[in-house]
């Protein structure tokens, strides 16, 4: 079987699935070659990273930077993609997936 490239093309962190108020640390998402974003989380007892959500978007990613919201206690995470478009998404903690908020 194939696997995926192990090649990052950006990283940011962030909070993007919980509170980081509640002291659990930060959360970090991969942009990887082929529209493949990541989001991992650390454990914080032995600082691992575990893998929580891995969606192939339908186009190249070429940026991705941190949003949040007023008033909000998660991150979202704006994509930028090799068509020009761009898309604010956010992970759906109980669907363990993204949800495009608003794409232009």
């Amino acid at each position: 079987p194939l696997h995926p490239s192990s090649s990052v093309v950006q990283s940011e962190t962030g909070s993007y699935s919980r509170d980081m108020a509640k002291g659990l640390g930060p959360e970090l998402v991969l942009a990887r070659p082929g529209g493949l974003l990541d989001l991992y989380t650390s454990s914080p007892e032995t600082g691992a990273l575990k893998l929580l959500s891995s969606t192939r978007l339908f186009s190249n990613i070429r940026s991705i930077s941190n949003f949040r919201s007023q008033g909000s206690k998660r991150d979202q995470v704006v994509v930028g993609t090799d068509s020009g478009s761009v898309a604010v998404i956010a992970f759906g903690g109980k669907e363990e997936s993204y949800r495009a908020k608003t794409v232009q």
